[in-house]
């Protein structure tokens, strides 16, 4: 299976700020959304470095969680041709 995941979309469905992140500059953006994170999933003291400094970092993270879903929920019977993206709809501790 292949599965598309798309980070924003993945912030969107738990209702944290989604847009506006992503840039070099963006780092108090970064910082609340892992607060809105850090009480849901475990994130180290150095990995917060990290995806405060490395928005691709946070991504991936956030990547793993639609990739998550899709494993969970399976494929559908019929997709459209242009596929789906998949989100976790609630947040797990991890």
């Amino acid at each position: 299976m292949l599965v598309e995941s798309f980070p924003a979309a993945q912030l969107r469905a738990w209702g944290l700020s989604h847009t506006g992140y992503a840039g070099r500059d963006q780092r108090a953006a970064r910082r609340i959304i892992l607060d809105g994170l850090t009480h849901r999933i475990g994130i180290s003291h150095a990995q917060t470095g990290l995806l405060l400094d490395h928005p691709d970092a946070l991504d991936a993270v956030l990547a793993a969680f639609g990739a998550i879903a899709a494993s969970t929920d399976g494929p559908p019977a019929v997709a459209p041709p242009d596929g789906l993206i998949s989100v976790m709809d609630g947040l797990m501790a991890v």
